[in-house]
């Protein structure tokens, strides 16, 4: 059985032709859902930093913490947040910086 002829099962003779637009159904879809997930990682990068920011400020060191890793807040960070400098090491000064 050829796949015109499958094609010709599925789509009778003079309708729309459904089984060709599914192919372009599943790429909208696949950008949708790779669309929200870069906006999701964005939105947790910016988020996680800004704790990370303002857990620096109540930092009572007398140096520049700029090169400090964000992980050493982690008493301060929610455990999304732990989690995600786990995975993505970010000093304060890079949060600083996307904050």
């Amino acid at each position: 059985m050829t796949t015109a002829s499958i094609t010709e099962k599925i789509t009778p003779p003079g309708s729309f032709g459904h089984a060709k637009a599914l192919p372009m159904l599943a790429l909208v879809l696949a950008l949708l859902v790779v669309s929200l997930v870069v906006s999701c990682a964005e939105n947790l990068n910016v988020n996680c930093c800004q704790q990370c920011t303002a857990a620096a400020s109540q930092d009572p060191a007398g140096m520049d913490i700029s090169g400090k890793d964000c992980r050493g807040y982690d008493q301060k960070l929610t455990k999304e947040c732990r989690n995600y400098f786990e995975e993505n090491l970010r000093t304060m000064g890079e949060c600083r910086l996307a904050a």
